[in-house]
């Protein structure tokens, strides 16, 4: 649930001075990134989730690289910024789609793009590859796990989603790229979700 309007953190975030310092003696990409110096909010203050968890020096040394690596992925950054704006309506998250705006429109999706993100997959002015990226996030959202079309069109020819096969790629339950990807519980692990007897407390 979004925090009241003018809700003092729990937790304070680091300041930027001190955040700057960390970022020295991190040095490398993660550093650039922590005293943003690179990236698409080059030269804006370090977002508050970083100078946050800034608190615990070490996690956050441990965790800018692989922060760092998430944005050198597969995808290409407005398909990224695409999946992230949709998870953040999907979960209601005003600080995570208000961040992603900006570096949405950075990497390149336009304001009425953004606008329409919001209507999903069946909105007319998405191109196939752009629907079916949607609707993969929906998917997973709604029933934790991609169907077999949509795995499909992931892969189509044009602009793929996915990465091509690899000879010999495969995982325990079948082939990586024919859409069986379901990796398989531990020995022993329950099969069933517990359900929720009460409701979920609001945090803020």
């Amino acid at each position: 649930m979004p925090a009241p309007s003018g809700a003092t953190p729990r937790i304070e975030p680091l300041p930027q001075n001190d955040l700057r310092a960390l970022a020295g003696r991190i040095g490398g990409t993660a550093g650039q990134t922590l005293a943003n110096a690179a990236g698409p909010l080059a030269g804006r203050p370090v977002l508050n989730v970083l100078a946050t968890i800034g608190n615990h020096p070490g996690l956050l040394s441990d965790l800018l690289p692989l922060l760092s690596r998430l944005g050198q992925g597969l995808l290409p950054p407005r398909d990224r910024e695409i999946t992230i704006l949709r998870v953040a309506h999907h979960t209601r998250s005003p600080y995570e789609w208000a961040h992603h705006v900006l570096i949405g429109a950075a990497a390149g999706l336009t304001a009425e793009e953004i606008s329409r993100i919001a209507d999903g997959p069946a909105h007319p002015g998405w191109d196939n590859t752009d629907g079916t990226l949607l609707r993969a996030v929906d998917e997973l959202h709604d029933d934790g796990a991609i169907a077999e079309t949509t795995w499909e069109h992931l892969g189509a020819p044009g602009r793929p989603l996915l990465p091509p096969p690899t000879a010999g790629t495969t995982c325990p339950d079948g082939d990586l790229h024919s859409g069986r990807l379901h990796p398989q519980l531990l020995p022993g692990a329950p099969r069933r979700l517990a359900r929720r007897t009460s409701p979920l407390p609001q945090v803020y």
